[in-house]
C-alpha cells in the first residue's frame, strides 16, 4: 500500500494479495494511533441536546456518519447552536440501533 503498512505478497488476476499476519499487525499499529471513543452503552447520560461530535462519541461512529444519518432521514436535529445541529441523545441511540 502507499502508506507502507503492508507489502504485497502476490496477485491473483487484478487483486493484490497480502499475508494475514501482516494485515493483523498493520491493524494493530493503526489502532494504536486511532482516537478512541467510548463503547456504545458506556457513554455518560446526557440530559441536554448534543452536537454531532458528541453524538458520534456516544454511539462510537465518526461525525460524518451522523451527518449521513441526517441526510438519509434516519436522524433529525432538534435544534441549532450557531451553525451546529443539536440532537436528542435518545434519538441518536435509536438511530444507531437501526
Amino acid at each position: 500500500m502507499t502508506r507502507g503498512y503492508l507489502q504485497r505478497s502476490g496477485t491473483r488476476r487484478t487483486a493484490a494479495l497480502y499475508l494475514r499476519s501482516d494485515v493483523e499487525r498493520a491493524g494493530q499499529q493503526t489502532h494504536l494511533r486511532t482516537k478512541h471513543v467510548q463503547e456504545p452503552g458506556t457513554a455518560p447520560r446526557y440530559r441536554r441536546p448534543i452536537t454531532a461530535l458528541e453524538a458520534s462519541r456516544l454511539v462510537g461512529v465518526s461525525p460524518s456518519t451522523i451527518r449521513v444519518w441526517v441526510k438519509r432521514g434516519h436522524l433529525s436535529p432538534t435544534g441549532r447552536d450557531g451553525n451546529k445541529y443539536l440532537f436528542d441523545p435518545l434519538h441518536v441511540l435509536r438511530a444507531a440501533r437501526r
